[in-house]
């Protein structure tokens, strides 16, 4: 573990952790984005629900007596979201099945006290890791109303997640 006290203030930035300035590979990233949910042909209701986001992390120097060369005085990270949930048409409460598993599943994203805002190998498998486990809190989340509210048994929906992050 780093401790400051092995380095010497003159030696900024600190050689021995290699750190380099951050780039900001998500701010070359711009994404236009239209949603657009339909009942279709068979049913009176719509069962879909959507859900498109942009999230991130930013840093904005106000004031410094840093070298500028030493820290950036702008920095941002960003990441979008997309999810798209699926009533399953022709089983009780698709609708309500599809809005409350996105809404679950922004609600677990939004307590979560850290966000994986940078990928590499060890943060993609940790982020498929957590996706395995939001889903299955989902799953419960809707086997739990289900159980709550009798009409709605059998409820059920399909929800597909894509998170943009920089280049990945």
């Amino acid at each position: 573990m780093f401790d400051p006290r092995d380095v010497e203030t003159a030696e900024f930035p600190y050689p021995q952790l290699g750190l380099e300035l951050p780039r900001e590979a998500s701010s070359k990233v711009q994404i236009d984005v239209a949603a657009l949910s339909d009942p279709g042909k068979v049913r009176e209701r719509n069962e879909d629900h959507f859900y498109v986001a942009r999230g991130g992390r930013r840093a904005t120097t106000l004031v410094t007596n840093v070298p500028a060369a030493d820290i950036p005085s702008q920095f941002e990270e960003t990441a979008y979201l997309l999810v798209v949930a699926d009533g399953m048409g022709g089983h009780a409460g698709g609708e309500v099945a599809s809005r409350l598993a996105i809404a679950t599943l922004i609600n677990i994203i939004l307590h979560a006290p850290d966000w994986i805002m940078r990928l590499d190998d060890e943060q993609a498998e940790r982020l498929m890791d957590r996706a395995v486990a939001r889903y299955r809190v989902i799953h419960t989340a809707l086997q739990e109303r289900a159980r709550l509210d009798p009409a709605l048994r059998g409820m059920g929906t399909t929800m597909t997640a894509a998170y943009s992050l920089g280049r990945d």
